[in-house]
């Protein structure tokens, strides 16, 4: 899925066949942007480019990603320091603490459940595939009590039971 900015950015230049940007031109344009954000957002959104609600859910759907990537790191080193909060006047978008950290717990159930959504359909798959090598391995466990890692992978390539090298 394409982002709100992109589209927006892409109907604008499309929008004006007859003019040419040259890469010097669009450079140019986005180190302004990144050196005046705010000012190069409200142009966006003065000249229709992109809605001022588009804005903020694309604002707030990079402040939940960041939040989700920190909270799935497995090792790293924070720090916290007491400074009070940051001024809030003039931000984009806003998102409570508590939402932020429901929306990452859920984006984080999401992917743990496909995870075992494909686990569970590959083991499934196995089951069903290889239920011969599975029964195979079970009467040679039954009968020798242990089963070396060669007979496996020869009842896995196929060869019966009692075949000797």
């Amino acid at each position: 899925m394409q982002s709100p900015l992109r589209a927006g950015l892409l109907r604008f230049l499309s929008a004006r066949p007859e003019e040419t940007f040259d890469v010097e031109a669009l450079m140019s344009a986005f180190g302004r942007m990144r050196l005046d954000v705010e000012n190069c957002l409200q142009e966006l959104v003065d000249f229709g480019v992109i809605t001022t609600k588009e804005l903020e859910r694309e604002v707030r759907e990079q402040i939940e990603t960041v939040a989700f990537e920190l909270l799935s790191w497995s090792e790293g080193f924070f720090r916290f320091e007491d400074g009070g909060t940051p001024e809030h006047e003039g931000s984009i978008a806003s998102i409570s603490t508590e939402s932020l950290l429901m929306e990452s717990a859920r984006r984080i159930d999401g992917e743990t459940r496909a995870i075992i959504d494909r686990i569970y359909d590959r083991v499934r798959d196995l089951l069903t595939t290889r239920k011969r090598v599975l029964v195979e391995a079970a009467t040679e466990l039954k009968q020798k009590e242990t089963l070396e890692g060669d007979r496996l992978r020869e009842l896995l390539a196929g060869e019966p039971a009692g075949v000797q090298r």
